[in-house]
């Protein structure tokens, strides 16, 4: 069984372009793989572009899911937490990436890296 993330960059503050993420989401991975190799905006952005992933790999290579989606728009973050154990956010005015873990909060937990 998979720990399923959505992956979203900030469009404004009503929309967000959004991704899933099937295995490893949970911050540690996941969350630790996105603050290391995916930092700016225009990594993200190819991020994006992939769509769906089966994982990101401990290296940082995306690994695609077989069957998936490309991006799609959400008009709140709050339409997508039924879908995730983790939904990760980065927004490109501070260059930052926001955790939500829907279990406990929806609160932003902005993380940095190591």
């Amino acid at each position: 069984m998979g720990t399923p993330a959505l992956i979203a960059r900030k469009i404004n503050n009503n929309e967000f372009q959004v991704i899933y993420c099937h295995y490893d989401g949970y911050p540690s991975h996941t969350g630790k793989m996105l603050v290391d190799s995916f930092g700016s905006t225009a990594a993200v952005q190819r991020l994006m572009d992939g769509g769906d992933l089966k994982a990101i790999a401990s290296n940082g290579t995306t690994i695609p899911l077989g069957g998936g989606s490309p991006a799609r728009t959400l008009k709140a973050i709050s339409d997508a937490t039924d879908y995730a154990d983790f939904i990760y956010v980065f927004d490109p005015s501070t260059q930052r990436w926001s955790v939500i873990d829907p279990s406990r909060t929806k609160r932003f937990r902005t993380m940095n890296k190591e």
